[in-house]
């Protein structure tokens, strides 16, 4: 199986099973970057490079807690966009998942909800 492939799959059966650990709480959407070109042919940015796969929201009591995941499947690496762009989430109290398993988005996000009183 191809990296794409893998990383697709990955990406896919991670958010399942995060959707169905928190059905009601939990919203996360695809993140697509890269080029998009108009009708007339002229190219527009989507989104930035470094940018993670998949954000969303959780929402807990009244407060809504932003979450961005970047998945990796195999021995792939984050690229220095990607780490900054971590920063970026974690320096205004956003959630930040690096994801390499499905079961991995559901063990940080408790992580993170419990060091903040959250749950």
């Amino acid at each position: 199986m191809d990296r794409y492939k893998a990383h697709q799959n990955l990406a896919k059966k991670a958010i399942l099973f995060a959707s169905k650990r928190f059905p009601k709480e939990l919203r996360l959407y695809d993140r697509h970057v890269g080029l998009l070109y108009t009708k007339n042919g002229t190219p527009m940015m989507i989104n930035r490079k470094g940018m993670a796969d998949c954000w969303g929201y959780y929402a807990c009591h009244s407060i809504l807690v932003h979450i961005e995941i970047e998945f990796k499947s195999g021995n792939a690496r984050q690229t220095k966009e990607q780490k900054q762009w971590q920063e970026h989430i974690e320096s205004f109290g956003g959630c930040y998942i690096l994801c390499r398993n499905e079961s991995e988005i559901v063990e940080k996000l408790e992580l993170y909800l419990k060091d903040r009183k959250l749950i």
